[in-house]
């Protein structure tokens, strides 16, 4: 589980992965196709393409996948769908959006852009 907040603060929450955001960043690798990256790695990766991500974003990201309990995977597909949607960060529509994902029990990435054209959700 990559909530490791001991009183769930969303200060601290936000200080302690602002510090793992710091040392996770330094050796970020491409991810190998096929391989889904780890949520530190996606938002690195998105950071070194010109996705700056707040502190406040970064703290709804954690809050959000600890709250539905999704997988790294699934909440990648979940910010990015809400990038592309949004045109930036929303915090709340990525936490539905997380909800909607896990409800339906998506399988694949397929299967996410699938359900977003279902809602209606614009991702292309």
């Amino acid at each position: 589980m990559l909530w490791p907040y001991s009183d769930n603060s969303t200060k601290n929450c936000i200080q302690l992965h602002k510090n793992v955001l710091q040392l996770s960043c330094i050796d970020v690798k491409e991810c190998v196709s096929g391989v889904m990256e780890k949520l530190e790695e996606y938002i690195c990766t998105l950071s070194s393409k010109g996705f700056k991500l707040g502190e406040e974003a970064i703290g709804f990201i954690y809050f959000g996948k600890e709250m539905t309990s999704a997988p790294d995977w699934i909440a990648n597909i979940a910010i990015e769908c809400t990038l592309k949607a949004q045109r930036r960060f929303d915090g709340g529509f990525y936490v539905s959006l997380l909800e909607t994902l896990m409800n339906n029990k998506v399988s694949s990435r397929k299967e996410a852009y699938y359900l977003m054209k279902e809602y209606g959700i614009q991702v292309s």
